[in-house]
């Protein structure tokens, strides 16, 4: 949703992207960290019933 608020906001409203660019980074990021937590949690969980 921020990609696409970004794009069609681009070129009427510079200064109202930067916050929603901010937030597609941080979408990115927390995806990124809860797929990193949840395979690492995923793995201890195999490990242990081994």
């Amino acid at each position: 949703i921020s990609v696409y608020k970004i794009a069609t906001l681009w070129e009427t409203d510079r200064q109202g992207t930067y916050i929603f660019i901010f937030f597609a980074v941080i979408s990115v990021a927390m995806f990124v960290f809860r797929r990193n937590y949840r395979k690492r949690f995923e793995k201890r969980k195999r490990d242990n019933q081994q």
